[in-house]
């Protein structure tokens, strides 16, 4: 039977470069699970598909130790709330006020066409808030993977 590959299961490894107190920094080669990941910027994901990330040192690893890494899901489902769901939020809830609270619009534009427009601003506006949110995260050293052991070579 063959070895699988721990992108299948969710999992990355990745090599320790160096310890700053109770973070690592972590370069993992290749990201098989961020190829086709529309928000892998939170992450730092380059266009080379090699990565540097920092992640809290829970296992105490060593420069040059290979480390297990896992997807959080609770700050996947997180990041992904933000960045789609409040956008889609902000264009509904434009989109539902305008048209219920503006009946006149200038220019003699729909009340339709009129609340889609509005929809749209507050889409950008929402969708503006949620980039500067996921670029303040990343400063922070937000992270979707989380260490899970020290591999052995």
């Amino acid at each position: 039977m063959g070895q699988r590959n721990p992108a299948e299961d969710g999992y990355e490894i990745g090599k320790v470069k160096k310890v700053m107190g109770q973070f690592a920094e972590v370069e993992i080669e290749k990201i098989v699970g961020c190829e086709h990941c529309n928000v892998k910027t939170i992450c730092g994901v380059k266009r080379s598909g090699k990565c540097k990330i920092r992640l809290l040192n829970v296992l105490n690893a060593e420069p040059g130790d290979r480390v297990l890494l896992k997807e959080s899901d609770i700050k996947q489902i997180k990041l992904v709330t933000i960045e789609y769901g409040l956008p889609l939020l902000g264009f509904l809830i434009g989109l539902t006020i305008s048209f219920s609270l503006i009946k006149d619009f200038p220019f003699s534009v729909s009340s339709e066409l009129g609340s889609f427009i509005i929809g749209i601003l507050t889409l950008l506006g929402s969708g503006y808030f949620a980039n500067r949110w996921s670029k303040r995260k990343l400063s922070e050293n937000f992270s979707i993977l989380e260490m899970k052991s020290i591999l052995q070579d």
